[in-house]
């Protein structure tokens, strides 16, 4: 609902809505005068996200923002590692909240970021799996399993990535697919649009890439080129440590391989509509000294709501590349390049 107060050649008192009772819905006045009712859904990076009960989602400049009034539950980040959570009003450059404890008074300038809701540990996390599976029998058996769970743990100025990604397949009792990847990163935000990333992992092994097991660590730091509620994408680059074992070798060749890497990444997350949701993330591992040492990991995840927000429909592509696989004890070299398409069902929780 949308209010808009002027005059023409008249003296009118200014509209003001009345004082919100807890639980109500949030009031927003911008510079021009202009009410908006609804829900505030998050603040970062000087954007305001809020759902009006007439105009939907919006994105409102924080410069444009004179008044807030807000009597739901939610909580303030301001610098300093400060928190309050409670119900608040805006005004004249000050940031009032009523907590548990009393009123806690702030400066606009300091706040960083408003998320819903109280802060406990639960509100951190979320979940995203989906399984796919394929079977066929009669003049060939077959069956394909896709399995893939992301879980994130978010707070104010932290982000915890845990990735599992795995394939198998099978065909006339002979498997032809089975490989697993583990992946994790913790992102520490320094500024806005800046993030480093102290610690970044990855896990993995694939029978038929002749990978018994490569693990890498490493670290590194990012820009968030656009982070909005409806999309974030963020380039990366990092240093990291790997360390491959291979199932088996050529006679006279080493079965481990270790190598220093360059990683260049970028993730992307965007919301297409409220009901579509796209995830696609690439890296690489340049290999230090050698470049030929190196390896690529393309995945896009594409969930479509089915039933509401928890059941959706998945599909998921993959494409990795390795620049120079090794041989095995038989002389057979695998292809540098696999893809994988599956379709499924997901969970979003």
């Amino acid at each position: 609902m949308l209010f808009a107060v002027g005059t023409r050649g008249v003296c009118a008192q200014a509209w003001a809505p009345p004082e919100p009772k807890p639980g109500e819905r949030d009031w927003v006045m911008l510079t021009s005068g202009e009410w908006l009712w609804g829900d505030i859904t998050l603040f970062q990076d000087k954007d305001l996200y809020f759902d009006s009960e007439e105009l939907e989602d919006l994105t409102l400049d924080w410069r444009d923002i004179a008044i807030i009034r807000s009597a739901r539950i939610l909580t303030y980040t301001f610098t300093g590692e400060r928190i309050a959570t409670g119900t608040a009003v805006m005004e004249d450059g000050v940031i009032r909240v009523q907590t548990a404890g009393g009123v806690e008074e702030y400066a606009r300038t300091e706040l960083l970021k408003i998320i819903e809701g109280e802060l406990r540990e639960l509100n951190f996390w979320s979940m995203k799996a989906s399984v796919g599976l394929t079977a066929r029998a009669g003049n060939t058996e077959q069956s394909d399993v896709n399995t893939l769970v992301k879980i994130r743990r978010e707070a104010t100025r932290t982000r915890i990535d845990l990735d599992y990604n795995a394939n198998y397949s099978k065909v006339d009792s002979v498997q032809t697919i089975n490989n697993h990847r583990v992946s994790g990163g913790w992102n520490i935000i320094i500024k806005r649009g800046f993030f480093v990333s102290p610690l970044l992992g990855e896990f993995y092994k694939d029978e038929f890439q002749n990978i018994n097991v490569r693990g890498t660590i490493g670290a590194g730091l990012g820009i968030y080129v656009v982070r909005k509620s409806d999309i974030e994408w963020n380039l990366q680059i990092g240093g990291s440590y790997r360390e491959t074992r291979y199932i088996s070798v050529e006679a006279g060749q080493s079965a481990k391989n270790q190598t220093g890497a360059v990683v260049p990444a970028t993730v992307l997350e965007w919301d297409i509509t409220g009901d579509i949701e796209l995830d696609v993330n690439y890296n690489a591992q340049v290999g230090v000294p050698d470049p030929k040492d190196s390896t690529h990991h393309l995945q896009a995840f594409l969930s479509i709501d089915l039933f509401g927000d928890l059941i959706d429909l998945t599909t998921n592509f993959t494409w990795d590349r390795i620049e120079n696989p090794k041989g095995n004890a038989g002389g057979i070299t695998p292809e540098r390049d696999d893809y994988r398409l599956a379709l499924g069902l997901g969970i979003d929780i």
